[in-house]
């Protein structure tokens, strides 16, 4: 998913009231950091269908008088940024977008990851399968941020 610096959340550290906070522009998009969908986006009956269609919405997420909180929290972009700087753009992986199947069910090999969900990664047309996982011993992943979290 392509993505500009405005309209997210990042998340907060863990000592912080709230899970996650609004961040400015001007504060910076990094490689590894999780950026959440502002509701006030992607909830307004204004939404614009350009910003709705690259997290794969159709629609603004309906209010609390069409679905329960957890129902429109699950709609809500949750995007883990993976390469990109401020003159390209970014790109990054959705997290929370289920197929319904796992890993195992690919015509690949992906010994390891046989049980793992498997998630649509976002509106771009993959090259191949993108993965994020802890293990650097894997060829040709790349480190993201500075948890031990690794993309390939």
């Amino acid at each position: 998913i392509k993505m500009s610096s405005t309209s997210a959340f990042a998340t907060a550290a863990v000592e912080d009231e709230f899970w996650a906070k609004p961040m400015a522009a001007k504060d910076g998009v990094t490689v590894g950091m999780t950026l959440l969908g502002n509701p006030q986006v992607f909830g307004s009956k204004g939404a614009e269908s350009a910003i709705l269609n690259k997290v794969g919405l159709k629609m603004p997420i309906p209010g609390s008088r069409e679905l329960d909180a957890d129902s429109r929290a699950n709609l809500m972009p949750v995007i883990i940024v993976t390469s990109g700087s401020e003159s390209e753009g970014y790109m990054g992986l959705m997290l929370n977008r289920r197929t319904g199947y796992l890993m195992g069910d690919l015509e690949q090999d992906v010994s390891g990851f046989m049980i793992q969900p498997l998630n649509f990664g976002g509106t771009q047309p993959p090259a191949d399968l993108s993965f994020l996982h802890p293990y650097p011993e894997i060829g040709g992943s790349t480190q993201i941020g500075e948890d031990g979290l690794y993309y390939s």
